[in-house]
């Protein structure tokens, strides 16, 4: 069971000017639910698409931060959508392959 979602990612440059040096950027990644400990709206990264950081996603998008269990660890990735649309996504999934 894999879903496919939109990962916001920071990018850094070398650019002179220092507003140029961190952009984010958005790319597909694929991801087993079934490690999904949490989700939580994310204001930052809409704090980041009013100052023009990222510019690959319309004004109105939403982002959401999904905390994965990695065994002893865990890790923290931000997601394009809103928490309704992500728990529709990932249960769609387990329905399919339940």
């Amino acid at each position: 069971m894999i879903i496919k979602l939109k990962e916001v990612y920071k990018r850094n440059s070398t650019a002179s000017n220092p507003l140029d040096r961190v952009k984010y950027k958005i790319r597909e990644i694929f991801i087993n639910p079934e490690h999904i400990v949490c989700i939580r709206p994310n204001t930052e990264m809409r704090s980041r698409l009013s100052e023009g950081l990222i510019t690959e996603a319309p004004p109105t998008t939403n982002f959401c931060t999904i905390s994965l269990n990695r065994g002893q660890s865990g890790t923290d990735i931000v997601v394009v959508g809103t928490l309704d649309e992500l728990n529709t996504k990932i249960e769609e999934r387990q329905v399919l392959h339940g």
